[in-house]
């Protein structure tokens, strides 16, 4: 049973392999046909090569051999060609550059070194790369030096064919980046060096250093060296942007403007920085002519280089700034000084201050003076002296005034001045006006009010009724400039800023309450000569004996004498609306005064052990109430005087009991007051019969 299963097995696999078997077989045959193909035709090319080596000279196999010799060869020959052009090349070279033709000369090298890659196995060849470095260098070297100089004279060359070589000739040596770099480091050079020898030929001391030779400067001499100092650097910039823009158009980098831009405003921010104490103490016409030429230098400057040169800006700000603060310093200063000094007499204003208040209420503050100029400037003292008025007008009123408050309005003037020229400072400014402004407010307070200026250096004997007309004149200009100091600053000022000049309307305030207090102080003055001075007189008053009599009692003719005393005062130095107030004020005071004054004398002893009594007859009663008729019509007959509806004799009328009929009179003659000289002082005080002078002198305070 095995053997048949062996046997059906192979069967099985004889019958699946038969037809490969089979194609196999088939294959086989056909490769002993090519098999035999291929012997013949290697017969038939034996017979060839047998048949051609019996007729040729040379041996077939020698064939390729030959010609690769011939392919070595030509090799060879264009090997040797290219090394014949290296030394060629190389040899042009120094022809070129002794005759001056620099791009040529580049071009021979750049041209030599692509013939030498060639043959760069060539070892006879080995040092001519060397060479060519060597050449290339004194190449740079000529070209950079002659590109440098062109580009620093740029004003004189100008873009000419020979720069569009030099440019041609760098580029094909790769070495503009660095003649760039080069031409850029001797432009600062440049810079540097202009500053300092500018600055060398205006020093006193040429061998000092530039520390020394700048302090050491005055402000004149300082101003020339920076004009000529702009102008050089200005030129040298320029220069640049001419070098860039040839740049751009050729398509190289060939920029130094933004370093050279630099290096000047920090020169110049440097040597303003060196004189910042010197700066601080110049007039304000000088700080303006130096931030005016700085100014316009910086701006100059970044039109040329779209260089933000906020150092110098921020330098010259600062100095600016230290000037508006010593300025205010040696303001504040001054202005205690005038005030200590001053002696409250009415002085002149000259036409310069004059036109200056007209400015400043028309709108043009910081407008400059028509006609400013040096032959002016040169008129006579005599022709100016002529110009002055007694009187400052302001809107058509006129104010008496003393020294320091044209001062002060001096004073705001030039910082209105500051405020409109260093426009960054405006806010700044808004604060040192307040303060001066608060100084002579304060000021004036305790040197009048308050009776300081006895003990100043000004050493007055006394405060009388001028002093107190003269400090009212100056603060009611004061009020009416106010509103246009506060229209000239807020011009100046951004909208968000316009907030602080609310200090201003404050200030206002604070001298209208002043000013009402100087008001108030006449009828003081008043008051107290009438109740220390003349009350003590009503005791040696009896009515009843002056039966008859034209004249008023001593009590009464002292109240009409002082009061005519101190209109005459007034009249002189007080405006109309002024007046008008002030005698209001005091005729009201009398009003109410009077009648109370002979109440209190009633049943009191003076001095002299008499006591006053009222009239017992009706005579003597009609005879006091027509002294008080004549001395109301009297105070009502002041010149200028608004006329009081007196009261007094109603009261006294009531107190004794009896009306007094009123007689046909002629009409009421004003009483005629000579004027004295403005020059003499007029003190207000009660005749000296019971009183001493000291009593009187401390009854006016």
């Amino acid at each position: 049973g095995f053997l048949d299963k062996v046997e059906l097995a192979l069967l099985q696999q004889v019958r699946s392999k038969s037809i490969a078997f089979f194609h196999e077989t088939n294959r086989f045959g056909q490769l002993k046909e090519w098999i035999a193909g291929l012997v013949e035709e290697v017969q038939r090319v034996r017979k060839l090569l047998s048949f051609v080596q019996q007729k040729s000279v040379v041996a077939w196999e020698l064939i390729p051999l030959l010609d690769k010799q011939r392919q070595d060869l030509m090799e060879l020959s264009i090997l040797m060609e290219s090394a014949t052009d290296v030394i060629e090349c190389k040899a042009s070279i120094s022809g070129l550059l002794s005759a001056q033709d620099d791009l040529g000369a580049s071009q021979q090298i750049q041209h030599g070194r692509s013939l030498l890659k060639q043959v760069q196995n060539l070892a006879a060849l080995s040092s001519a790369e060397d060479q060519f470095s060597q050449y290339e260098t004194l190449v740079v070297a000529n070209l950079g030096e002659e590109l440098v100089e062109a580009l620093l004279d740029w004003k004189s060359f100008g873009k000419s064919p020979r720069l569009v070589q030099m440019v041609k000739g760098l580029t094909l040596c790769n070495a503009l980046d660095k003649v760039s770099r080069l031409y850029s480091n001797r432009s600062l050079d440049v810079i540097r060096m202009t500053v300092r020898t500018t600055v060398g030929e205006f020093a006193d001391e040429a061998d000092s250093s530039v520390k020394t030779c700048v302090t050491g400067m005055t402000f004149e001499t300082f101003m020339d060296c920076l004009d000529m100092l702009f102008e050089q650097l200005l030129e040298i910039l320029k220069g640049a942007v001419g070098v860039q823009g040839f740049g751009k158009e050729e398509g190289v980098h060939l920029d130094s403007v933004q370093p050279a831009a630099e290096l000047s405003s920090k020169s110049i921010s440097e040597l303003m920085r060196l004189r910042k104490e010197a700066h601080s103490l110049v007039t304000l016409e000088e700080m303006k002519k130096l931030w005016d030429v700085c100014l316009g230098f910086t701006t100059e400057l970044e039109r040329l280089s779209d260089y933000k040169a906020t150092g110098l800006r921020s330098t010259l700000l600062a100095q600016a700034k230290a000037f508006v603060e010593r300025q205010h310093e040696s303001s504040m200063s001054s202005l205690v000084a005038a005030l200590d000094s001053e002696r409250w007499t009415q002085c002149d204003v000259s036409a310069e201050r004059q036109a200056a208040l007209t400015r400043l209420c028309s709108g043009r503050a910081v407008t400059s003076r028509v006609g400013s100029t040096s032959s002016s400037a040169a008129s006579s003292s005599s022709a100016e002296a002529s110009d002055k008025k007694p009187d400052a007008e302001v809107e058509g009123i006129r104010y008496k005034v003393v020294w320091s408050s044209l001062l002060l309005v001096e004073m705001i003037m030039t910082n209105i001045g500051c405020a409109a020229h260093f426009q960054s400072l405006a806010t700044n400014v808004v604060g040192k006006v307040a303060e001066l402004l608060r100084l002579f407010n304060s000021r004036s307070t305790s040197l009048v009010l308050g009776a300081g200026a006895i003990n100043s250096a000004a050493r007055l004997k006394s405060i009388n009724a001028k002093h107190l007309s003269l400090v009212t004149q100056c603060l009611g200009m004061t009020i009416s400039i106010l509103p246009h100091v506060r229209a000239a600053l807020m011009a100046q000022l951004p909208t968000k800023q316009h907030t602080l000049l609310s200090e201003l309307d404050k200030i206002k305030k604070e001298y209208a309450e002043h000013n009402e207090k100087v008001l108030t102080k006449f009828v003081t003055i008043i008051g107290g000569i009438v109740e220390h001075g003349l009350a003590p007189r009503i005791a040696s008053c009896d009515f009843d004996s002056r039966i008859g009599k034209e004249n008023c009692c001593v009590f009464l003719d002292g109240v009409s004498t002082n009061t005519r005393k101190m209109h005459q005062v007034l009249r002189s130095l007080l405006p109309p609306d002024h007046l008008q107030d002030v005698f209001s004020r005091i005729l009201a005071y009398l009003d109410g005064k009077l009648p109370a004054l002979f109440d209190v004398a009633a049943g009191q002893k003076n001095s002299k052990g008499g006591v006053f009594a009222y009239p017992k007859t009706d005579d003597g009663k009609r005879q006091m109430l027509r002294e008080m008729e004549r001395t109301t019509e009297s105070l009502n007959g002041l010149p200028g005087v608004r006329p009081w509806e007196f009261q007094a004799i109603r009261v006294l009328e009531r107190k004794l009991d009896l009306t007094l009929v009123e007689e046909p009179k002629a009409a009421p003659v004003e009483v005629a007051v000579a004027e004295e000289p403005s020059s003499a002082p007029v003190p207000v005080a009660a005749p000296a019969d019971d009183n001493s002078e000291q009593e009187q002198q401390q009854q006016q305070q």
